[in-house]
């Protein structure tokens, strides 16, 4: 279970709100727990397909589209928990539980496949749309993180965690 984890006070209220025990299809709870986690020059993206470019093309698009490995991480491991879970409905709340235990079976198995690196797990809501986003990046010492430190800065709940 995540043990700390910073939220700005939006997403606070709705963790105190909020029921532990959510139902979901176990089709949509496979998709959900167990995307497919690929390698790509020190960075650990969620993709269907394996992705083979030279180490000078995959840079190359990192300066130009993403600034940095870990813009690249956070846009290409955003993870709808809305679109996961298809037809099923769920309020705001319980999607955020779904994200915390999707986080918890993640950190095991970017653990596997790379010991040494801590990740940051980011949780967002979009209140108006009621969408829920996951995503991750690894801390990286010469990079920024990609969110804002404030996180009060952000009209939406959001959080995050590092494991």
């Amino acid at each position: 279970m995540i043990m700390n984890m910073e939220t700005n006070k939006q997403f606070k209220r709705i963790l105190e709100t909020s029921e532990k025990k959510v139902q979901i299809s176990l089709l949509n709870i496979k998709k959900l727990l167990f995307p497919n986690f690929i390698s790509v020059y020190d960075c650990i993206i969620i993709n269907d397909t394996p992705i083979s470019i030279s180490k000078e093309k995959f840079n190359d698009i990192i300066n130009k589209m993403y600034t940095d490995k870990t813009g690249y991480e956070a846009s290409n491991t955003e993870t709808l928990i809305n679109f996961i879970i298809g037809e099923e409905e769920f309020a705001i709340s319980e999607m955020i539980q779904l994200a915390l235990i999707a986080i918890d079976v993640w950190a095991l198995s970017l653990k596997m496949m790379d010991k040494e690196s801590k990740f940051c797990f980011i949780i967002s809501c979009d209140i108006e749309s009621s969408f829920v986003t996951l995503r991750y990046h690894k801390v990286r010492n010469n990079e920024d993180m990609w969110l804002v430190k404030d996180l009060e800065e952000y009209n939406q709940p959001i959080a995050y965690a590092i494991i």
